[in-house]
């Protein structure tokens, strides 16, 4: 019994110290908006909640000065601290994504959300 009791909190400790998968960085919530993407090409991620790290897209391609992006979430920031939206742009790769995916794109290339 005493054995089960310490497995019991060691697991409460690991599940209590497991980083979010979208970090809020603030208790308001997000509120999506459309922007314009600033840079000549910046490509377009890959970035299933499990991941730890985002993928380049070979198949959506690129986005280019002047196109329109609604951003739904993020920033989201890697280890390497590289900070990515989440866009509203549903994801067609083959492969393990789940469904509702939506591709990312780098923070550096689209303007910081309005404030509200």
């Amino acid at each position: 019994m005493k054995s089960l009791l310490i497995g019991a909190a060691l697991l409460a400790g690991v599940t209590a110290q497991s980083p979010a998968p979208y970090p809020t960085g603030s208790s308001a919530p997000f509120v999506p908006w459309t922007t314009t993407v600033l840079c000549r090409s910046t490509p377009l991620y890959l970035w299933n909640r499990l991941d730890k790290r985002p993928y380049r897209s070979y198949t959506a391609g690129s986005m280019h000065t002047g196109e329109s992006v609604r951003i739904i979430s993020g920033a989201r920031s890697t280890l390497m601290n590289f900070d990515l939206y989440e866009t509203d742009i549903p994801v067609v790769e083959t492969g393990a994504y789940t469904t509702g995916a939506h591709y990312w794109i780098t923070t550096d290339c689209v303007p910081p959300a309005p404030k509200h």
